[in-house]
């Protein structure tokens, strides 16, 4: 049984609004096997297949959630951004990015790169006029990645470096968490307030580029 994996069925689960009892019966299992496996107790293999099926994922896929999890300091819901300055409030000041594309498309691939790279570049604009018309870009460079058929969530949070301070601690960066989706992503969620939001799935199928800010 791998660490954290029933945290992630849980919270997945949660954040699609479905009961256990609903979760048990679209993955064909009981609803205290179920509860076992969300309680990260020991369950069969099958059962990992049959909750991986109901999340629309493969058996593999689920397992390596928990890696995911695990990098990330919580499980915390990543909001869509569908405007550049939603990026520029999250990304200005801070230390670095952590992108991750879940796309074989090439055109989301290449509309997905241009995105991080102008999220990158940001904090090298200091002129205001300039750092408008990089905002625009911004907006226009979103525009390009919905028409291509994927969304971007992110979130900031503080995270570890593989820098040590004097004491032999990670150092803790301000990072900025970037997620590309296809737009039938099983992680992409709609909340009540109009909002849509996602969760990290594995980064053992993303493409993952590290880009430092400032």
């Amino acid at each position: 049984m791998i660490d954290g994996i029933g945290a992630f069925v849980r919270e997945t689960r949660e954040s699609a609004g479905w009961s256990q009892e609903a979760l048990s019966a679209d993955a064909g299992v009981s609803l205290r096997t179920i509860q076992r496996l969300e309680n990260d107790q020991p369950v069969a293999v099958e059962t990992i297949s049959a909750v991986a099926r109901a999340f629309g994922l493969e058996a593999d896929q689920l397992c390596n959630a928990a890696k995911w999890r695990n990098l990330l300091p919580t499980m915390e819901k990543l909001e869509r951004v569908v405007k550049g300055h939603e990026i520029v409030s999250q990304i200005d000041g801070s230390h670095a990015s952590f992108p991750c594309l879940f796309s074989d498309d090439d055109a989301v691939r290449d509309c997905a790169s241009a995105l991080m790279g102008l999220a990158a570049d940001w904090n090298d604009v200091l002129d205001l006029d300039n750092r408008r018309m990089a905002e625009r870009s911004l907006d226009e460079a979103l525009q390009d990645l919905h028409c291509s058929g994927a969304k971007c969530f992110m979130k900031r949070m503080p995270m570890e470096s593989e820098w040590m301070d004097r004491e032999g601690y990670p150092i803790e960066l301000d990072t900025v968490v970037f997620l590309v989706y296809p737009n039938d992503s099983p992680f992409i969620f709609e909340h009540d307030n109009g909002r849509e939001y996602a969760l990290a799935a594995t980064t053992d199928t993303a493409d993952i580029v590290t880009a430092e800010y400032g």
